[in-house]
């Protein structure tokens, strides 16, 4: 059964005793959460253990597992500080408890349906409790991250125990582990923030260690693991760090225990025996020797240090030289015991050997990518890229352009774009035309993501002409796919289908599937935006299955989005939920951010039409977790955000609309699934410019009935009527619920979008009724918090001569749980993750003061005494 490393903390030397101080509501919590475990199947939970380093997480898990029970299985996997680990590095110390079918997928670090499936079935189908404790989360690698997501959201219909312990130190978690959390169950998660000891706890270790007090809470401010390694150094030394205290034990070493404990310091993944038995004479007594000191550990066969800190101590007191020249040793070694070129690398780029870099990267960076983890893959890359001009030509040409295919994969664009500028020049420079043709495709590809559709366009037409002059038919095919791709953003979609189509007969001719498949998806999706056709969406359909069957995840992911963004066009919002829910555990799974932010955006505009507007908000936060988000990903997140702001009536967006209605701050790309026109005639509608209704409109509609978009049409035609201003004879092709209301069937178009599920607009179609028609549209908009148009339905109704009308509930407290604003949910649910009150207020953007007061009203409306008593109370809450 796979167990952690041990870790230097307050009961590291008195395991036999479980002795833990100021841990008992914590403890208390974590054993009735494995007691619940054995009442009934489906009980499972995540607990995240938080806090500073060395505050004794570990420890707190130690004395749950030795007090849990024998009938308890127990699986225990702990991230590594590596440069860059290895995909599902941390499940590499459980593969003896692993079915043999998922350790073999582990083991070559594959992240694929195959063990998601497995772990989800492993902690379902056990007859038995089973907690699963990954600690050190801080440093697990995406694809650990992405299974560890997979299994948490689905935790609830286990009969385990999921535990995560990460270090958050005082800036909180980092980006990407952040996003992951805030992805964690609401209803089946606990968080436990670890605190300092106090100045007793501190006293009463002392006393227990036969040592004085006085100094110790000052020198260790209370960390568990400062302080027993103080009080293990040699008495009378105070050190004023952990790395003082460590290397005082150290030193209590023979020299060739030492040389151990240096050789498994530039080892973050741990040195096998036989390793270190390569490089030290008579090492066996040595190493028993650093065993029985405590400061390492032994787990079949490797040794490592107990606890990542005093890693991390000893290395950095290793002079620069000797460090360098026992990485080389260690390389050569490794190399001659075949481990893996992750490993290899490290030890090469710390030791110096530049060669050895540049040879081992590739191949690391491979692994990584056929394992999904594509940061893992650019990071590798980026260390043979670190001395380009002591590279060849045509080695950085090739350098870069794996480094580019990296970076595109992971989202990081600019990087991408960068590297492929580089290697144009440098295919230029070699006049290799082929190379730099496919250069200039995927820098048009980058640009189409980051909506630059004239730049992409220009070096689309270069790419396709220059494989025309080769003849290259393969080359110019993917061409014209990157094209059609560029032209889909177009008015009409005529050159779209046409850039498609000749992609396709090229692919076709060719035998490529995979190609094939890409270019279905391209005109698939061209014919619907215009045409709600079964068989345009059969060839997306064919086209996602042709992704999923040659194991293409960027396409897989395309796929995904692009099935959402229609869905969206056509208010199959259904059918939007689940391809969004399906293609976000897709990218997770495989890097694939900045689809990963597309989904979302698609998914929380999906949940807004629906009012759904907390789960709408909600999607767009799972975005915040992301490395990077592109400048088109970000703005439509905000498009959404203002819209929801503008429809609950926030007047945090009151400046934002103004400048949008009069034009003066709009989009960089129109989002074509969601026209701001529409919105923006909106936001003049509900401020009762009829003017500006108007007039944003009518500038929209020429360009909606080109498309011969019947949603966009049908919207434009529908604002125009509600202000009197539809051009006379209109008789475009519109959506039926635009159809009903432009032929004053009030009922049928309210109705219609009934049926869709998109109460707000049903809403809005009723307002054209009469009175009984508005007193439905008002219990609508007071249900979804829609105060700007309840306050227009309201004046309707007094103007009808009805006066019991009322005012309506605050704004955001109306469907809140709890009766809170917007803002106070937004800092409770910050409270929830442990933030402090800076953290809260650089996150909002607002003054630490300003967060002192909102915490303190929450406080007040809920009727509790502390943050940890608000969140608690919070939980027993439903959900908004």
């Amino acid at each position: 059964m796979g167990q952690s490393q041990e870790a230097f903390g307050p009961d590291a030397d008195a395991a036999d005793t479980g002795a833990l101080l100021e841990r008992d509501a914590e403890l208390a919590h974590l054993t009735a959460c494995v007691a619940a475990l054995r009442l009934q199947p489906e009980s499972g939970r995540c607990v995240v253990v938080h806090g500073e380093a060395g505050v004794g997480k570990t420890s707190l898990l130690r004395q749950l597992r030795r007090q849990a029970g024998a009938d308890v299985q127990w699986l225990w996997g702990q991230g590594e500080p590596m440069h860059a680990a290895p995909a599902l590095a941390p499940l590499i110390e459980l593969l003896d408890a692993l079915p043999p079918g998922l350790a073999s997928q582990v083991r070559a670090g594959r992240l694929n349906a195959d063990v998601l499936g497995g772990l989800l079935a492993l902690l379902r189908e056990r007859a038995r409790p089973v907690v699963l404790v990954i600690d050190d989360l801080q440093w697990a690698d995406s694809a650990t991250l992405d299974l560890l997501g997979y299994a948490a959201r689905r935790i609830a219909s286990t009969r385990a125990l999921l535990v995560v312990a990460y270090r958050d130190e005082e800036q909180g978690p980092a980006p990407v582990l952040q996003g992951w959390l805030a992805r964690l169950p609401r209803h089946a998660t606990t968080r436990l923030g670890l605190l300092p000891l106090s100045m007793g706890a501190v006293e009463a270790m002392a006393a227990r260690a036969g040592r004085p007090a006085k100094g110790l809470y000052r020198a260790t401010q209370g960390n568990p693991f400062f302080l027993a390694e103080l009080l293990a150094a040699p008495e009378g030394r105070l050190p004023h760090a952990v790395r003082d205290a460590v290397l005082a034990r150290a030193a209590l070493l023979t020299a060739a225990a030492r040389d151990v404990l240096d050789l498994v310091a530039l080892a973050p993944f741990g040195l096998e025996a036989s390793v270190i038995d390569a490089l030290l004479e008579d090492s066996p007594a040595a190493v028993d020797e650093a065993l029985g000191r405590k400061l390492l550990c032994s787990d079949e066969g490797r040794l490592r240090f107990r606890h990542e800190l005093a890693r991390v101590s000893v290395e950095e007191a290793i002079p620069a030289g000797r460090a360098a020249d026992l990485h080389l040793a260690l390389l050569d070694v490794l190399t001659q015991h075949g481990a893996p070129p992750v490993r290899l690398l490290h030890h090469a780029e710390r030791g110096g050997l530049w060669t050895a870099v540049v040879r081992l990267a590739p191949h690391a960076a491979a692994q990584a990518s056929a394992a999904s983890a594509y940061r893992q893959a650019a990071d590798h890359l980026a260390l043979a890229l670190r001395e380009a001009h002591r590279l060849d030509p045509a080695t950085e040409a090739a350098l870069r352009v794996s480094h580019a295919q990296a970076c595109a994969a992971c989202s990081r664009l600019e990087d991408a774009l960068q590297a492929r500028r580089r290697s144009l020049a440098l295919h230029r420079q070699l006049g290799e035309l082929r190379q730099q043709g496919e250069d200039l495709r995927d820098m048009a590809r980058l640009h189409w993501y980051r909506g630059e559709i004239t730049l992409g366009t220009e070096q689309a037409a270069q790419a396709v002409a220059l494989f025309e002059s080769l003849g290259d038919k393969r080359e110019l095919a993917s061409s014209c796919a990157v094209m059609a791709q560029l032209h889909l953003l177009d008015e009409a979609q005529g050159q779209a289908a046409h850039w498609a189509a000749r992609a396709l007969a090229l692919f076709e001719a060719l035998g490529d599937e995979p190609g094939v498949g890409h270019a279905l998806n391209t005109l698939g999706f061209a014919e619907l935006v215009r045409d709600d056709r079964a068989s345009s969406w059969a060839l997306l359909d064919r086209s996602l299955a042709i992704a999923r069957r040659n194991g293409l995840d960027e396409d897989v992911a395309r796929a995904y989005v692009n099935l959402a963004s229609l869905c969206l066009v056509h208010r199959r919002l259904d059918a939007l939920a689940s391809w969004v829910e399906e293609g976000l555990v897709h990218c997770e799974a495989c890097d694939q951010d900045m689809r990963f932010a597309r989904l979302c955006v698609r998914g929380a505009y999906g949940a807004m039409e629906r009012g759904e507007w907390a789960r709408s908000l909600a999607l767009l936060d799972r975005m915040t977790g992301l490395p990077t988000t592109s400048p088109l990903e970000a703005e439509q997140a905000r498009h959404v955000r203002a819209l929801i702001g503008l429809r609950r009536g926030e007047a945090d967006y009151d400046s934002h609309w103004t400048a949008m209605v009069e034009g003066r701050r709009l989009m960089a790309v129109d989002p074509w699934y969601a026209p701001q026109a529409v919105a923006r005639a909106e936001a003049a509608w509900l401020r009762g410019d009829h003017d500006a209704v108007a007039r944003v409109a009518l500038e929209a509609l020429p360009g909606a009935l080109r498309s011969g978009e019947r949603w966009r049409i049908g919207q434009l035609a529908v604002w125009l009527a509600r202000v009197g201003r539809l051009p006379a004879g209109f008789n475009a092709p519109v959506s039926p619920p635009a159809a009903a209301s432009l032929t004053g069937d009030v009922r049928g178009a309210a109705q219609a979008w009934a049926g869709l599920g998109c109460r707000y607009d049903q809403a809005l179609a009723l307002m054209a009724g009469n009175v009984e028609d508005l007193r439905e549209a008002l219990q609508l908009l007071d249900a979804l918090g829609a105060a700007p148009a309840a306050r227009l339905a309201r004046r309707r109704l007094r103007l009808a001569g009805i006066d019991e009308v009322g005012r309506g509930p605050n704004r955001h407290a109306r469907c809140d749980p709890l009766g809170l604003t917007a803002r106070e949910r937004q800092v409770l649910d910050l409270l929830a993750l442990g933030l402090s009150n800076r953290a809260i207020a650089l996150k909002l953007h607002r003054s630490e003061r300003t967060v002192e007061h909102h915490v303190a009203a929450l406080l007040a409306k809920l009727g509790v005494p502390s943050r940890e008593a608000a969140v608690a109370r919070a939980r027993q809450a439903p959900e908004i």
